[in-house]
């Protein structure tokens, strides 16, 4: 279970990282928006710009802000979503023999059939799953041979 947990981790950091890259690079875009709105009055005075220019030209950079801000807001909570799913599994999968251990069986049955959707089989030499497992498909370094066979 800890290679598991320890995989799964490893995965959201790498989601958590991604996030956290995104975001900072929509700042600095809003960053560079912000100083070319501030740019625009300096252009109407010296004459580069008309009022009219002026006015659609900040119009555009705001609402290019706007679209920007909305995207970072929801990085952030991209990001924020991915920690919590990765305290789960440290507390989860760390635990799970005592977790386990304290679940009710329709807990059990519920967390085996998640694991588990259509059961197992047993070919007379060894225990299979049915289908690959979802949870395993999240898992990137698992492949089908190395995980599927529970002997």
């Amino acid at each position: 279970m800890k290679v598991i947990s320890r995989k799964i981790e490893l995965d959201w950091q790498k989601q958590i990282t991604k996030f956290e890259t995104l975001s900072r690079q929509k700042a600095n875009q809003i960053a560079e928006l912000k100083e070319e709105l501030r740019a625009i009055p300096p252009s109407v005075r010296a004459g580069f710009y008309t009022e009219e220019f002026a006015k659609e030209e900040a119009e555009r950079i705001n609402a290019e802000i706007a679209v920007l801000g909305a995207e970072q807001d929801d990085l952030v909570i991209s990001k924020y979503d991915s920690e919590r799913v990765v305290i789960f599994f440290e507390v989860f999968l760390e635990n799970f023999d005592y977790v386990w251990k304290k679940m009710d069986l329709t807990k059990r049955q519920t967390l085996l059939s998640l694991i588990l959707p259509y059961g197992i089989e047993h070919d007379g030499k060894s225990f299979q799953t049915v289908t690959f497992s979802p949870l395993f498909k999240q898992i990137s370094t698992f492949s089908e041979e190395n995980v599927h066979k529970v002997t």
